[in-house]
């Protein structure tokens, strides 16, 4: 019988249940939205090429940035190291456009089935956030177009601030996700919490 590719599969599929709770208001202070269907590449430069892959993705390779790019958005994980994430790509399609790209600058490993995503927003995000990360969150310190790496509640996470709502990407491995959305959800009650799925979004390229 040939190999068959799996279909990609959230990690919290049929776990993560969209509505309010914890007596959420309808415009709720934290929402928690499970995002389906990203790309997700790791990029690490070959020796002495990290600015050569910066050049050739026209990013910015300064710590703690998270870089848009034609392909996508490049967040920063160490010197000459980045996880690119995009969305509405065919499955393979945003590691063969780096593996183009990059073509003995960098090695490119696919990470999409082994990640899971959600996203934390609302005027409590924050305070959500406090509760278990080890970063310095404060809207002076820590703004928006920022990433970094940490542990959450024990767990690794690579974090990723979009705006000052606040609004938080969270990126975590996926056998962790089920633990993790506990902890958040638990951390979330104090304020009244809406939960949400985002569907994947159409390939279009």
């Amino acid at each position: 019988m040939p190999d068959q590719e799996l279909p990609r599969r959230a990690p919290l599929e049929g776990v993560l249940v969209e509505g309010r709770h914890a007596a959420a208001p309808p415009d709720a202070p934290v929402v928690i939205t499970e995002r389906r269907g990203l790309s997700l590449v790791q990029v690490i430069a070959r020796h002495d090429q990290e600015q050569a892959v910066a050049e050739r993705l026209g990013l910015d390779p300064a710590p703690r940035l998270a870089s848009p790019i034609a392909a996508g958005t490049a967040l920063w994980l160490a010197p000459g190291a980045w996880m690119v994430v995009a969305e509405g790509l065919e499955e393979g399609g945003l590691q063969q456009i780096l593996l183009d790209e990059l073509q003995g600058l960098a090695a490119v490993v696919d990470q999409s089935h082994g990640r899971a995503a959600l996203r934390l927003s609302g005027l409590r995000a924050r305070d959500v956030l406090a509760k278990g990360c080890r970063l310095d969150l404060h809207p002076r310190v820590f703004t928006p177009g920022m990433c970094a790496q940490s542990a959450i509640a024990q767990i690794g996470v690579l974090l990723h601030q979009i705006d000052g709502s606040p609004t938080y990407d969270l990126y975590l491995f996926a056998g962790y996700a089920l633990d993790f959305l506990e902890w958040l959800t638990s951390s979330a009650a104090e304020f009244g919490y809406r939960t949400e799925v985002s569907p994947a979004p159409a390939a279009d390229r």
